[in-house]
């Protein structure tokens, strides 16, 4: 068989530039690390992966930042973002609207709507943009994008476990890499082991920081559609856990201090209301006696 005539000039640029093991999407890698693009190139055998990858970090970003509930996640369709924006234009507040179930008299749920964070937003966005179109579900499972991939070839709702597997998936994938990059913010590993992310992890760790902020019982009690603000007040933590008692701590030490900032600096302190003369100020007296 006679030799290709351009043979040639491939065995020069290979000479020159090397043979790779697979081939690169074309797309540009815009995203950095450090100014430095987090990947040279995506290989055609990775993009289901990397997808995968992508979608449950999404799911991790909601679940976290939103206090909304597993099935409330997984009820998201595409279109439930909703923007308010100033009479400039810019976005002032972001809604997702989704099913609620926990306490309602439906199986199928009733319209809730939750105020979330320009992230969670960020996070919608992308999940809309990987899904195909026609498919409004933006937690369907990716459908393969090559012959053998892994992706699902239904439109069928992930489940719990395979979130959970995601999840576990996503740490060890964020490891390897910060191992291979020399980096060191990777995810703490736990006794030795990779931390292991369940889907009740995000809302109760939610509920926990809200509840240490300023008026948090009430806006947590808000946020995740709680009656009372007593039923939300039990939610950061059982007293066997001992997140009550630490909540409740660091209120006391955040009390105190806003106390010591006015006795330090009385001046710009106005005492207003029924207590404020003499009950207030007799308490302000203190750094008369120190």
């Amino acid at each position: 068989m006679p030799e290709h005539p351009f043979w040639s000039m491939i065995a020069e640029a290979i000479d020159e530039l090397g043979l790779d093991d697979s081939t690169y999407m074309t797309t540009e890698i815009r995203g950095r690390l450090d100014g430095q693009p987090w990947l040279r190139g995506i290989r055609y055998d990775d993009v289901t992966r990397f997808t995968n990858r992508l979608q449950t970090a999404c799911y991790i970003v909601v679940a976290y930042l939103s206090g909304m509930r597993e099935a409330e996640i997984k009820h998201m369709k595409r279109g439930c973002l909703s923007v308010m924006r100033d009479e400039d234009g810019h976005p002032v507040r972001y809604k997702v609207t989704s099913q609620a179930f926990k306490g309602e008299d439906t199986p199928s749920g009733t319209e809730a709507t939750w105020v979330v964070s320009a992230s969670v937003a960020t996070a919608v966005r992308v999940l809309e943009r990987l899904q195909p179109p026609g498919q409004d579900m933006l937690f369907a499972q990716p459908p393969a994008h090559r012959s053998g991939d892994t992706g699902s070839s239904s439109n069928s709702v992930m489940g719990v476990s395979a979130t959970i597997e995601g999840m576990a998936r996503l740490v060890s994938w964020v490891n390897e890499y910060c191992a291979e990059h020399g980096r060191d913010d990777g995810i703490p590993k736990v006794n030795g082991n990779d931390w292991r992310l369940v889907t009740k992890q995000f809302r109760r760790t939610l509920a926990w920081t809200i509840a240490r902020q300023p008026g948090g019982t009430i806006a947590g009690a808000i946020q995740y559609r709680h009656h009372s603000v007593q039923m939300f007040g039990g939610y950061p933590g059982t007293s066997a856990s001992g997140f009550r008692h630490e909540v409740e701590a660091e209120q006391a030490i955040a009390r105190g201090e806003q106390l010591g900032d006015i006795i330090l600096n009385p001046a710009p302190q106005r005492l207003t209301g029924p207590a404020a003369e003499p009950e207030a100020g007799r308490r302000l007296q203190v750094q008369d006696h120190v």
